[in-house]
């Protein structure tokens, strides 16, 4: 039985050996070679062409289609798609090359996963290691407390990189909406992180620092005793005194803490609440032996004091800063607290002896006295520039301010001014420097009537160093241009150059270059188009011969006008230009500028565009539109 239920399967599979050798035999010879191709080897398979095969220029264009969150995940998958994705998002926020051009982060409160800021696509990239210019704007936060996330994505950040040579931290103008209580609770927490990234942004070999906008960032917390002398005895029965319910502050400090100036300049701050702890960002030792710091720019005040004030005024100290832009333009709450004002300028100067350039932004009427003895504190300044005031400043306005004094410790200097013997260039508004080289001739002795004394007793130049003067006069939003204006102050100038007596040293003071920028708006106030008929002067302006011969001596003038490049060059302003080659009888170089131009490089005139000028001022030898 068995044998007989074993016969039908062996003839099964016979016949099944049979057919299928019928018909792999009754195949063409060309079946075989799919079967042998199909046992190649695994490592030679066969794949389509990927997408990083194609050129960069097709990869970014098919990348510029996707959404944001589809490029953070491209640049998750390879090295090239890395780079090419993230340079595509950052292109998407006005950022066409991180690390050389300006990387300008801007940070809002509504981040979204599905539309990925700057910031983050820097943090997804594995190539961007240097960056030149980094500013990042904190415009969307408030309140102190709300800069907690923003100021842990910005120190990952910095911790990511290797190198940075510039940064900008950009606060909004005003902090508020918090109450004391929310604000305390948060203030150990805020301040611990702004530590962390202005150590971390040194630690980056960062030369230039830039701190701009913030008004009243924890300002609430510290309280300026206006009733304490600056200097305070070492006794901690006295300190307690002072400083009730601020034990925490001297449980976490030494005694040879205390007896640094900064720390002890901080004593004139008190918390505002009596539970509060005294709390400081500081610099870590580590930080201030690598501190690169060259320039500092102060757009605000609120790191002069504490929270902040221990990190900077010590990181200033340790670091060689030769150059510092300053705005005095502070909020009108600390306009009013003249006295703390002062002190804070007194603690900056301090910590800065050595200080080159001055770059002073913000002028207003108040604050004119405080600049004269801000600077009068830098007895090394070689360059001084103070931007034009945004509101009008008549020259009685700076008359009113007093004459800084020098002080016995500097006697050398022939001035009331510091820096007066190092002084290289000074370029300011036309009062200001109409007050400032009065001021100098002023302030000097006068010399003896006897000949011999003279020769003597001569003194030496009041600016031996001098090479370069620039006056700007600013006709716009109401300022009326006025000749006699700016020849007062070219005369003030030449008076303060002149030697003092018939000495040699008189030769040198020739190579001082005094140079005259103008600036109108569509109005053209002030400026007669009648000052200049034909090839002559009209006769208005002939009267005014001392005038004339004071502008007659000027070289070199910018002039800033009210439209664009291409009208300058078209002859929109033509008129305009002859009335003002009309009072400058000696002028070699013009420099026509538009408006708000970001062009770099000046096209120089030439031929009948340059013979339109020479007519008018024959001594012309170069006009460049810019």
């Amino acid at each position: 039985m068995a044998s007989r239920s074993i016969r039908p399967s062996d003839s099964a599979f016979s016949a099944h050996r049979s057919l299928s050798s019928w018909s792999l035999a009754s195949y063409p010879p060309s079946i075989f070679r799919i079967f042998d191709e199909a046992r190649l080897p695994p490592q030679a398979p066969w794949k389509p062409n990927t997408l990083e095969e194609l050129s960069e220029e097709l990869i970014l264009l098919i990348l510029s289609q996707l959404p944001g969150i589809s490029l953070l995940s491209c640049a998750c998958t390879s090295r090239t798609m890395n780079r090419l994705a993230v340079e595509c998002l950052l292109a998407s926020h006005g950022i066409s090359d991180a690390a050389t051009g300006v990387c300008r982060v801007v940070l809002t409160d509504r981040v979204s996963k599905e539309i990925p800021d700057a910031l983050t696509a820097l943090l997804h990239s594995v190539h961007i290691k240097n960056i030149r210019y980094l500013e990042i704007r904190y415009m969307s936060y408030f309140s102190s407390h709300s800069l907690g996330k923003p100021l842990r994505r910005t120190h990952r950040l910095l911790s990511r990189i290797e190198s940075v040579a510039s940064v900008t931290l950009h606060f909004p103008a005003h902090f508020g909406g918090e109450d004391g209580s929310t604000a305390e609770k948060y203030l150990r927490k805020t301040v611990l992180l702004f530590e962390e990234v202005l150590n971390e942004i040194v630690f980056k070999s960062c030369k230039r620092l830039y701190l701009h906008g913030s008004r009243n960032l924890l300002e609430n917390m510290y309280r300026f005793r206006t009733d304490e002398a600056t200097s305070f005895t070492h006794s901690r029965k006295i300190f307690l005194q002072h400083f009730v319910g601020a034990r925490d502050y001297f449980d976490r400090r030494k005694e040879k803490k205390i007896l640094d100036p900064i720390v002890q300049d901080d004593l004139r701050y008190a918390r505002t609440t009596i539970t509060g702890s005294r709390i400081f960002a500081r610099c870590s030792q580590s930080a201030l032996t690598r501190t690169k710091l060259a320039h500092i720019n102060m757009n605000t005040v609120d790191f002069l004091r504490p929270p902040f004030s221990q990190w900077l005024f010590t990181m200033l100290r340790s670091s060689p800063i030769t150059s510092m832009s300053f705005d005095f333009h502070t909020s009108p709450r600390l306009r009013s607290r003249s006295q703390e004002h002062e002190f804070m300028l007194i603690r900056l100067a301090a910590v800065l002896p050595h200080l080159q350039s001055l770059h002073v932004t913000g002028l207003v009427d108040s604050s004119l006295q405080p600049f004269a003895k801000f600077t009068n504190k830098f007895p090394h300044l070689t360059n001084l520039v103070v931007e034009s005031p945004k509101h009008e400043m008549s020259f009685a306005t700076f008359a009113s301010v007093t004459p800084p004094s020098t002080g016995p410790e500097m006697h050398v200097s022939p001035t009331s001014f510091t820096f007066a013997p190092v002084l290289r260039q000074i370029d300011g508004p036309v009062h200001l420097i109409t007050w400032f080289f009065r001021v100098a001739c002023q302030q000097r002795s006068p010399e003896s009537s006897d000949p011999v004394n003279r020769v003597r007793m001569a003194l030496p130049p009041m600016f031996p160093s001098l090479l370069a003067v620039c006056i700007d006069f600013y006709c716009v939003r109401g300022v009326r241009f006025d000749l006699s204006i700016l020849a007062d102050a070219i005369r003030a100038i030449q008076q303060s150059l002149e030697p003092s007596s018939d000495s040699r040293t008189s030769l040198r003071r020739s190579n001082t270059a005094i140079e005259v920028h103008l600036k109108f708006d569509q109005k053209f106030s002030g400026l007669q188009l009648s000052w200049s008929k034909g090839h002559t002067l009209s006769p208005d302006i002939i009267a005014l011969n001392d005038d004339l011969a004071a502008l007659g001596g000027i070289g070199k003038v910018f002039l800033v006008l009210p439209g664009s490049r291409d009208d300058i060059i078209e002859g929109r302003f033509n008129a305009k230009i002859f009335g003002v080659l009309a009072i400058f009888s000696g002028l070699r170089y013009l420099r026509l500028l538009s408006a708000g131009s970001r062009v770099e490089v000046p096209t120089i005139l030439s031929g009948s565009h340059l013979g339109l000028f020479t007519a008018r001022n024959p001594g012309l030898k170069r006009v460049e539109v810019q």
